[in-house]
């Protein structure tokens, strides 16, 4: 290592470095020797009684080389640090990139483990529906074979149904009879629970109308009629969306008891002028109706009964207690010199019914 104090700087500097960069064969104790040696080339020639200007020169002489040499070090010192800045630049740009390929090593492995699952997962999935496929097939070949014995045993009870045609048809009549017995009964419960019910056609429907309006009215028409009513004799009522837009929707009463219905009901049908601007002054006058509340199939039997039997004469069609009653002239008897008709009332409960009434006119 370098111990002149000239060259304090060189003491963390490995000279080999240095000597490989210069390419020079040059250390510290050259210089050391040069300066001994000029020095005491100097003590010398000062004792051999030397001129002071030769002193001075080798003192000049000696000054200059370790000038030249102080300059060629910090040079080389400059350029050293300049390239260990260059390389630390690089070394880090280095690190950078080789950061960032590990990073994106990461992210392709995560992506490949990713994949991996998914693939194992589509895997799986793939067995399951290869699973659920063949149960499908066995179910599909269960059920191939049941329609298939289906097919036998029907084709062995058509062999046992007889040929006769009249039993056949006995069979038929049978059926159909049971389904129209049983279909009158379900009518004629229905029309058991409407029997405390009557309609109201043509009463005007007012703003923000609700219940306690509707009985307003309805006690007020009752009492045209000249029946009374108070609002405990009406458990509900409603109005009923109709086919006809142009008129208001009917409405529905149903009554406590039986006996305030048919008083209510038989005073109002008597009554052929009831109006509606008898309970709102201030609407069109239009004719208010009172019907029975029959059920839906009665009513499309009694509009069947008025269409197909007025045309042969037949005036007295009505209703009572949910029933369809057809009043017909059957034939005259002599009285008193005179002809008189001879009526005959008959119930319509089934559209047969008002065909066999054509035909016992007819006859």
């Amino acid at each position: 290592m370098c111990h002149n104090w000239l060259h304090t700087k060189c003491l963390d500097i490995d000279r080999k470095s240095i000597r490989k960069y210069v390419g020079k064969l040059i250390c510290c104790e050259e210089v050391s020797n040069i300066t001994s040696n000029s020095m005491a080339e100097a003590m010398s020639a000062q004792s051999q009684g030397s001129s002071d200007s030769e002193v001075d020169k080798t003192l000049s002489i000696q000054q200059t080389s370790e000038s030249e040499f102080r300059r060629t070090v910090l040079d080389s010192l400059k350029q050293l640090t300049q390239l260990t800045t260059q390389l630390n630049v690089k070394v880090d740009g280095f690190s950078e990139r080789l950061s960032a390929i590990e990073s994106d090593l990461g992210i392709a492995k995560k992506r490949s483990e990713l994949q991996q699952k998914q693939l194992d997962d589509i895997r799986d999935k793939l067995g399951v529906i290869e699973g659920t496929a063949l149960l499908q097939q066995q179910a599909t070949n269960s059920l191939t074979e049941d329609l298939s014995q289906v097919k036998v045993q029907i084709k062995s009870l058509e062999d046992k149904i007889p040929e006769d045609q009249d039993i056949q048809n006995s069979i038929q009549q049978a059926l159909q009879s049971g389904i129209t017995s049983c279909e009158l009964k379900l009518d004629d419960l229905e029309a058991q629970g409407r029997k405390h019910n009557v309609e109201i056609h043509g009463v005007p429907e007012l703003e923000n109308e609700n219940q306690l309006k509707l009985t307003q009215m309805v006690i007020k028409l009752a009492a045209v009629t000249g029946t009374t009513l108070t609002p405990d004799d009406i458990d509900v009522i409603h109005r009923v969306k109709s086919y006809k837009t142009e008129f208001p929707r009917y409405i529905i009463v149903k009554f406590r008891n039986r006996s305030i219905r048919n008083s209510f009901y038989h005073s109002a049908k008597s009554n052929k002028n009831l109006k509606s601007d008898l309970l709102v002054p201030d609407h069109p006058s239009r004719s208010i109706y009172i019907n029975e509340n029959l059920t839906s199939k009665r009513k499309l039997l009694l509009r069947r009964a008025k269409e197909e039997l007025r045309p042969k004469g037949v005036h007295y069609i009505w209703t009572r207690e949910g029933k369809i009653l057809v009043k017909a002239v059957v034939g005259s008897v002599a009285r008193e010199g005179r002809e008189h008709p001879v009526y005959k009332t008959f119930e319509v409960r089934l559209e047969k019914d008002i065909t066999d009434i054509l035909q016992y006119l007819v006859n």
